[in-house]
C-alpha cells in the first residue's frame, strides 16, 4: 500500500479485500508514465476500471508478450 500512497496521496480511497490484498481508486491521468508504473510491479497491481484503461494496459501487455517471443 505504500507505493500508491506515495504516488496518490494519503487521501486516495482504499478498502481492505483479505489478508493479503486490497483496493485502491485514485483518480488518475491514463498517461504512458501510469501505465509504467503499473508494469514494473509485474501482475501484483491489477487495473480493474475503467475499461479503456484495462483495453490500453492489456494492448500494451500483448504488444510486450508478442516483441518478447520475436
Amino acid at each position: 500500500m505504500r507505493y500508491v500512497i506515495d504516488r496518490f496521496g494519503e487521501k486516495v480511497e482504499t478498502e481492505i479485500a483479505d489478508e493479503e490484498n486490497f483496493f485502491a481508486y485514485p483518480e488518475v491521468a491514463l498517461s504512458p508514465n501510469f501505465y509504467s508504473w503499473v508494469f514494473k510491479f509485474a501482475g501484483e497491481i491489477r487495473i480493474i476500471s475503467p475499461d479503456k484503461a484495462v483495453a490500453e494496459i492489456s494492448t500494451m501487455a500483448q504488444k510486450l508478450i508478442i516483441a518478447e517471443s520475436i
